[in-house]
């Protein structure tokens, strides 16, 4: 029975630990195509996106050993653009909707939500 338990637990660790996509290095106006299969080349993990919605993304900033996630928080925070994790290691890029467009009628702040 403690075989079959420490079994079971060595295997949750290995995959929580395969899960933790380490990055590190320096960016300067990288274009975000690059950035990616730089991250595809080093790791096991796959990118879905449009290539003419991420055409304009540059990626400048320095990790060190942050996780991929986090990265990906960072190069999209504030740009249109946001992704969805499927598994552990499919990355799904796709551009954010503007409520606003949704509806035609205007709210009376005229703010825009962006989800």
């Amino acid at each position: 029975m403690y075989l079959i338990v420490l079994f079971v637990f060595s295997t949750v660790v290995s995959f929580a630990q395969s899960s933790q996509f380490l990055i590190t290095g320096n960016y300067e106006a990288e274009p975000l195509k690059l950035f990616i299969e730089e991250v595809e080349r080093k790791y096991e993990v796959e990118f879905f996106y449009d290539d003419n919605a991420i055409n304009n993304i540059l990626v400048t900033a320095e990790f060190n050993k942050t996780p991929l996630k986090e990265c990906l928080e960072f190069i999209f925070d504030e740009k249109l653009m946001n992704f969805y994790v499927s598994g552990n290691s499919q990355f799904i890029i796709y551009p954010r909707i503007a409520l606003k467009s949704l509806f035609l009628a205007k709210d009376a702040q005229n703010e825009e939500v962006i989800i």
